[in-house]
């Protein structure tokens, strides 16, 4: 799964907005560098916006989160945002390793 990072905004200490596309879809993602009861899983994503077609364009969205599932992801998209998620929490965990 390619995810690739067009925009990173913040720091990870004070929560990150990070701004991409996986695959053919647009997403945004506030994390954090310690995992936390509102992230998605317990986890370090606790906002994630997931759109189809390109960030100008906006088209329908496909997933939202923020602290909870507003708009529940379809079954055939919980890979892409699995992915997506272990994605951004392996970079986190890089970033925090590197300020050590």
């Amino acid at each position: 799964m390619e995810v690739r990072i067009t925009a990173m905004h913040g720091s990870l200490s004070g929560g990150a907005w990070y701004v991409g596309r996986v695959e053919s879809y647009h997403f945004e993602a506030l994390v954090f560098v310690e995992p936390s009861q509102y992230g998605i899983g317990g986890g370090q994503v606790s906002k994630l916006y997931l759109w189809a077609g390109p960030k100008k364009k906006r088209g329908k969205p496909l997933a939202v989160y923020e602290r909870g599932w507003e708009l529940e992801p379809e079954e055939a998209m919980r890979p892409v945002i699995e992915g997506l998620v272990e994605e951004l929490s392996r970079r986190a965990r890089e970033a925090r390793q590197a300020e050590e």
